[in-house]
């Protein structure tokens, strides 16, 4: 699911804020089993070696602690990307549970070396046979107005993210980059 989180127009013309949730797929799935296998696990270990009236009174305080390390674990598996454009400016974080923010990059706009829609040709044609670092900031590998960008970082490293782009951020972006910014 993709959604504007705040309305641009009052903010400016030049501006823009997208989120995007990952859909849950295979690999989520199994991170969130994996979870209660650990609370399972480490219960019958606890069972195991803990004994007698220490288990009864100790079994609330374990309950708790089980708990919070599910909660905590369990939002690690709900990612949301977030990007924003402001001022030419290309910024990108993952967000975990809605809470924790993690900034993947920021870069100028200007600076991209390519921007296309996601096909098989035009990355061949921006990237070849290079070694990239890659962010797949996609909600799944079939979504609507996929996009990627070519970019080299502070590092010197080749980068290449892909996203999803409605019409106002392709606008924005074709208005700081027209040169690399392609429409098909």
């Amino acid at each position: 699911m993709a959604y504007v989180s705040k309305d641009e127009s009052s903010v400016g013309i030049n501006y823009f804020e997208y989120n995007v949730e990952k859909k849950v797929d295979g690999k989520t799935k199994l991170q969130r089993f994996g979870i209660v296998l650990l609370d399972i696990a480490l219960a019958l270990v606890l069972f195991a070696t803990i004994d007698g009236m220490l288990l009864l009174i100790s079994f609330c305080g374990f309950a708790l602690v089980f708990a919070i390390l599910t909660f905590f674990l369990y939002k690690r598996t709900q990612i949301e990307f977030e990007y924003e454009i402001n001022a030419g400016e290309f910024t990108m974080s993952k967000v975990y549970g809605g809470r924790s923010r993690k900034k993947l990059f920021s870069q100028k706009i200007s600076s991209f070396h390519f921007i296309a829609p996601y096909t098989e040709e035009n990355y061949k044609t921006a990237v070849g046979t290079e070694t990239v670092k890659k962010y797949d900031c996609l909600s799944s590998p079939d979504a609507m107005e996929q996009f990627f960008g070519v970019f080299t970082d502070d590092d010197g490293i080749k980068s290449v993210v892909f996203f999803q782009a409605p019409k106002k951020a392709v606008s924005i972006l074709r208005f700081y980059n027209s040169s690399a910014t392609r429409l098909k």
